[in-house]
């Protein structure tokens, strides 16, 4: 509420979204031709630790520089109000959801499904506990969720990326094929296999980019990693 009506006193217009995953106001925010996409997030923090993440008009993060200029102005409490006349108009996108579910099935191949795989999907109690299970179930997948009841403070709390115990036992216990765990905002994700264990995201980049070189379909001939992953994963992709 304290953002919208910032937005608004200073002649902005605002569209409201959500709840939805970040990727999904980074696509909306391009989609929509957009001056600035914002999302008010807990990532995966307990919901008294909300930050906020700002893309431009290309759906990318804005760089630290602009960050710091933002902070500045922030700092200086002294920014111009809007006229009567020019206060900025506010309106809520209904089909929001529907819009990113339709983007996120579109990356996957339009000849395949998901059905006969029974997933257990945890939604960290966050922005994906709409959108994630409709998109799988809509895939064909078999599904059992958890973390999917928000209720503004339960975010992340005992469930999701940062606390995938649940999700391990449910798995081992309803005989599924394969666990997924989103953080709050659903910008991350564990993997827990048929027996629990959890798979490292390392082996996951090394799995699915030996598998696009193979097919030829690996952009750019790499892998783009962080200075977490392993010099394992650097290795394994070098023999490829």
């Amino acid at each position: 509420n304290a953002l919208d009506r910032g937005f608004t006193s200073v002649g902005m217009d605002r569209v409201q979204f959500g709840p939805i995953p970040t990727p999904g106001v980074a696509m909306l925010a391009a989609s929509m031709r957009a001056d600035l996409g914002v999302m008010i997030s807990a990532s995966h923090n307990p919901y008294y630790d909300n930050g906020i993440k700002l893309f431009g008009p290309d759906g990318y993060k804005l760089s630290d520089a602009d960050e710091l200029k933002i902070e500045a102005l922030i700092d200086r409490n002294d920014l111009p109000l809007a006229e009567p006349p020019h206060i900025g108009r506010a309106r809520r996108v209904e089909d929001s959801r529907g819009r990113y579910i339709h983007f996120v099935k579109s990356t996957f191949a339009a000849h395949l499904r998901l059905d006969g795989l029974k997933i257990v999907l945890d939604c960290a109690n966050g922005a994906a506990y709409n959108t994630a299970p409709s998109t799988l179930w809509e895939l064909g997948a078999e599904l059992i969720t958890i973390g999917v009841n928000p209720n503004g403070t339960n975010i992340n709390d005992g469930v999701g990326s940062t606390a995938p115990q649940v999700l391990q036992e449910t798995v081992v216990a309803s005989g599924a094929d394969i666990g997924i765990a989103l953080d709050g905002d659903a910008d991350r994700l564990i993997v827990v296999d048929e027996t629990g264990t959890i798979v490292d995201g390392d082996q996951i980049m090394a799995l699915i980019g030996t598998n696009w070189a193979r097919q030829g379909t690996l952009k750019g001939g790499g892998v783009v990693a962080t200075v977490m992953s392993n010099l394992g994963l650097e290795r394994v992709l070098g023999e490829q």
